[in-house]
């Protein structure tokens, strides 16, 4: 064997390596997609002792069409028959956090509730289950005593903005908010891992721009200058893909996580919800 094809052969067995490897790590990343998207949070037994004393009667469970029992907070508004906010948080969210910032829509009703596996909630997350307990959500609260069904108003936040838009497609709502929302996860995930074909490992994509397409009410986009989770690009995809009438705010000096703390973030949607009122 000559010197070139001594090389030659090196060289190949260098390739093959690498390109086992590569093969091994879009199996790893197709096996356990899962646990990459999905972010559960245990629930906090010192916020719900907190509830539990202050606000007994906030704490709610309600049970999906497939069985599982998910755990979350309905909160009456003053107004009755009123107005309904539909709360979808973001990723490693813990929704009973969410009572203590929304205590200020004082005439609104609001629900929220954690994703299967999240907090005390049974199952397993997945996009299809996930949008199957959106509507499940929309169509029990949305009968409740004391809620006005034509004021029926959904917020989503990262990871919920899907639902949120899914929702809104498929229901009839008033008003929608998404906070730092996507195009799709596809989208976001293939600009994270530019190097693996996520356009064919992806079993949860959620094209939010699909529905986007059809849903025409009132949309307020809230994005943060600094995100780097959900880059500025996909939300501005979503935002330019959705039908209806829409209006953007941009929060400058603040990322995805932050931008909850900003000033004045939950006085913005409130006075989007009360525009109605004027």
């Amino acid at each position: 064997m000559t010197l070139i094809q001594k090389l030659l052969w090196a060289l190949l067995k260098i390739g093959g390596g690498v390109f086992a490897l590569y093969l091994g790590l879009i199996i790893l990343m197709y096996v356990l997609q899962e646990k990459l998207l999905f972010l559960p949070q245990p629930a906090d037994p010192q916020v719900r002792r907190y509830l539990q004393k202050y606000q007994p009667h906030a704490l709610m469970t309600t049970k999906t069409s497939t069985g599982e029992s998910l755990q979350g907070v309905f909160v009456h508004g003053e107004k009755k028959p009123g107005p309904l906010w539909i709360y979808f948080g973001g990723n490693a969210e813990n929704i009973d956090y969410i009572v203590h910032e929304v205590r200020h829509l004082k005439d609104a009703s609001f629900v929220a509730f954690n994703y299967r596996g999240y907090g005390d909630s049974e199952g397993s997350p997945s996009q299809r289950a996930l949008y199957q307990d959106a509507l499940h959500i929309y169509d029990t609260f949305s009968k409740k005593e004391g809620v006005d069904p034509t004021q029926i108003y959904v917020i989503g936040r990262s990871l919920g903005t899907g639902m949120a838009t899914y929702l809104a497609a498929h229901r009839k709502v008033k008003k929608v908010v998404l906070i730092s929302p996507y195009s799709s996860i596809r989208d976001v995930a293939q600009a994270h891992y530019p190097f693996l074909p996520v356009k064919w490992l992806i079993r949860h994509p959620f094209p939010s721009d699909k529905w986007a397409k059809k849903v025409d009410v009132p949309l307020l986009c809230v994005v943060a200058e600094r995100d780097q989770v959900v880059p500025r690009r996909f939300s501005e995809a979503l935002f330019a893909a959705w039908k209806g009438q829409k209006s953007m705010k941009l929060v400058k000096g603040y990322d995805h996580n932050s931008i909850i703390a900003a000033p004045g973030h939950w006085s913005t949607i409130q006075s989007f919800l009360q525009e109605d009122k004027k």
